[in-house]
């Protein structure tokens, strides 16, 4: 006898019906939720001993009607949403960014320079407060935020990866707003997670979704290298070797949602992270470049975990990111880095990551 079914036989005549509908809607979980009949045993047995401490009553019945109908109403919202499983790897994962924060510091600038001038172009209203001014979106559909307060954040992150869709492997596109801002999802992994298809699709060649309201990203087993490997063809048109960063950059700069592959070499990881933003510096190499080539600068936030060194093969996934040239001298010119969303170190060409020196450790306090 299981353990659940031990728990069942405590009741009293509703018992078998108990467990009859605890069956069905285990069943329905595998099925429709890709959730293991085990797990809703098992949460069923947590919420059960969690509940026996907290109800006044001691009726073992009672107790066990009112977990299933807890269990019941939890798993009930599951199944209840359109929302769809999909299996595959994520790609890249942007940070965080505040899409409000340009246009509340215009908002806030033009207040300062001439109220009266910022109230009749709509910038802000007769407090100082910023107001949305865009009467439409790119879409061309109307703004119904237009001429309101402008939030103080409106954060969103965006998610890029492969998933299977009707029976085949396509490149996805899903933002993360506000509401799943701080949801843990990194690049360069395999997930399982519940998507809505987005009503418009803009690019026949990448699936657009939006995020299931309690959306979860699970780990399943999957190769990463495998997966990079059988989705080549998918990919081919995101990848780059580092000699081509400045005419890629300038095929996909209009591209919001823009991002690229690249498997090259770890030259130099920075023990100490950016004081200001977290994001630690590394500099990337590959056979394209020449050999006295200083090599292209990246920039890898602190989400993502470093357990691999320099001299280590990685494929990552990033954004090109064109910035006015840092080398200093009278060369002058334009320079082109990459904005790190994804790393997947080459577990046979990975080299362990080196201790952090005493000496780059910053003193707190």
């Amino acid at each position: 006898m299981t353990d659940i079914e031990k728990l069942l036989e405590k009741a009293e005549g509703s018992a078998a019906d108990v467990e009859e509908q605890l069956n069905a809607l285990a069943i329905a979980c595998e099925e429709k939720l890709g959730i293991p009949q085990e797990q809703v045993f098992k949460r069923y047995e947590e919420e059960y001993s969690s509940l026996k401490k907290v109800l006044a009553t001691k009726d073992e019945n009672v107790i066990i009607l009112r977990t299933f109908v807890k269990i019941k109403g939890f798993y009930g919202q599951e199944l209840r949403s359109p929302a769809l499983i999909f299996e595959g790897l994520t790609l890249g994962v942007t940070e965080p960014f505040d899409m409000v924060r340009g246009a509340r510091q215009l908002a806030m600038a033009a207040w300062q320079e001439d109220q009266q001038k910022a109230i009749a172009e709509g910038m802000c209203d007769v407090n100082g407060i910023p107001l949305d001014t865009k009467a439409n979106y790119a879409s061309g559909k109307a703004n119904p935020n237009f001429g309101k307060p402008l939030p103080e954040h409106a954060y969103i992150r965006n998610v890029m990866g492969i998933v299977e869709h009707d029976g085949q492997m396509k490149l996805f596109s899903m933002p993360l707003g506000d509401r799943h801002i701080d949801v843990p999802v990194l690049g360069m992994m395999p997930y399982t997670f519940r998507a809505n298809v987005a009503n418009k699709q803009n690019d026949p060649a990448v699936l657009s979704l939006n995020p299931y309201s309690r959306i979860e990203f699970s780990d399943f087993d999957l190769s990463m290298g495998d997966a990079l490997q059988d989705n080549t063809e998918i990919i081919e048109g995101r990848r780059m070797t580092l000699d081509e960063i400045q005419a890629y950059h300038g095929r996909v700069a209009n591209d919001p949602q823009r991002f690229c592959i690249v498997e090259a070499d770890i030259m130099y990881i920075d023990p100490q992270p950016n004081p200001n933003t977290g994001n630690r510096m590394v500099v990337l190499g590959d056979e394209t470049l020449p050999p006295d080539h200083p090599g292209v600068t990246a920039w890898m936030p602190e989400s993502i975990p470093v357990d691999f060194g320099a001299g280590s093969r990685v494929v990552i996934c990033g954004q090109t990111t064109e910035t006015t040239w840092q080398g200093g001298g009278d060369e002058g010119g334009l320079n082109y880095i990459i904005n790190i969303t994804g790393v997947y170190a080459i577990p046979e060409l990975k080299v362990p990551a080196e201790e952090v020196p005493q000496s780059a450790v910053r003193r707190v306090g």
